[in-house]
């Protein structure tokens, strides 16, 4: 078997060090495989200064470098999810398994003056990431109805962030500007996982309509969990994912 290659995507305000908990589960069961927390806002070609389409472009130029002839499995976490959906929409026959984490599939085209709507709020998001006081902006930015639940608020360090390259995401990657994933979904159901915490109510409505839709998809609904799946039960993450990974290394049908 060539070598596996568990590839992590952290979320916006996120830092690659989110995803230990996890990872000390999952190294328990694989401890021969290779474990890549991606700093991608730190890292050039990857960061928020490039739109969608350059991103992946320079995605698959890096890891065909670095992670050739490798078996990748890939997770992303919220916006790392919805970076991830990119990446894997151009090559999915790349990647062994696409694990997304409290991610937005895209909202629908004819839903256009709702996707104009959240680009306004990314917008006004976005000029305050570059002006508003470090405290306020943390005060706000955990306020927001789809953090309610959250178990574990994560502290984030102003001096471990630009705020020039979060009020970039804000925009270049805003969900208003982003497709709809649903066909890709749709095609690639048996190789996707999707996983939301049992607390997030827009994001089990959203699994919820993509189940409809997708009914042959694997999903994990992390018990006691809000949005921040992560920080919340890394242990039962790790217990849902470990069991659908497990399945994947024995070429079993994923229920």
């Amino acid at each position: 078997m060539e070598k596996v290659t568990f590839l992590f995507l952290h979320g916006f305000l996120g830092q690659p060090e989110d995803w230990n908990p996890l990872i000390e589960k999952l190294k328990i069961q694989f401890p021969q495989a290779n474990y890549v927390t991606m700093d991608y806002f730190n890292y050039p070609p990857l960061s928020p200064k490039n739109k969608f389409e350059k991103w992946v472009e320079n995605f698959f130029l890096w890891m065909d470098v670095d992670h050739a002839n490798e078996e990748i499995i890939l997770f992303g976490y919220s916006l790392g999810g919805r970076l991830a959906l990119h990446v894997f929409e151009q090559r999915p026959e790349r990647f062994k398994r696409l694990l997304v984490i409290s991610a937005n599939p895209g909202m629908k085209d004819k839903q256009s003056a709702e996707k104009l709507k959240r680009l306004e709020e990314d917008q006004i998001w976005a000029r305050r990431f570059l002006v508003d006081s470090w405290q306020d902006l943390m005060s706000g930015w955990n306020s927001q109805p789809v953090f309610a639940g959250s178990q574990r608020d994560p502290h984030r360090d102003e001096a471990n962030f630009r705020r020039d390259l979060l009020s970039k995401a804000l925009t270049n990657w805003s969900l208003g500007v982003q497709k709809n994933f649903e066909p890709l979904l749709m095609a690639w159901q048996k190789k996707i996982t999707w996983v939301v915490g049992d607390f997030d109510k827009k994001y089990i409505q959203l699994t919820k309509d993509i189940f409809k839709i997708c009914p042959q998809m694997n999903y994990y609904i992390c018990p006691k969990s809000s949005h921040r799946v992560i920080q919340d039960q890394p242990e039962d993450l790790a217990e849902g994912l470990l069991k659908v990974l497990e399945k994947v290394f024995r070429n079993e049908e994923i229920e």
